[in-house]
């Protein structure tokens, strides 16, 4: 028997494309795709968009995902990120 496990990736363009708008058609493709594990780029930090997808995606879907995320070290690091959204246990950050 073999396993397999599936993942996704987005690029939320921090909050440039219409957030608030958007992120309805994301969590439906979130629920639709059920991924294993998602990584996301440009994340949102001051709106927290990673963090919303995980609770959104528990709330409606039961999916449940352990979140990790890093800002930049750039000059960005106070709007801007990097998240993994998984069903994976996380051993170590």
């Amino acid at each position: 028997m073999s396993s397999s496990f599936r993942i996704a990736t987005l690029n939320l363009e921090q909050n440039h494309k219409r957030w608030p708008q958007r992120r309805e058609l994301l969590l439906e493709q979130l629920g639709e795709l059920r991924p294993d594990v998602l990584a996301l780029n440009e994340v949102c930090i001051p709106e927290q968009t990673a963090r919303w997808l995980r609770d959104a995606a528990a709330e409606r879907f039961g999916l449940v995902y352990t979140l990790v995320q890093q800002t930049r070290t750039n000059g960005l690091a106070e709007i801007e990120g990097e998240a993994i959204l998984t069903r994976f246990a996380v051993c170590e950050t």
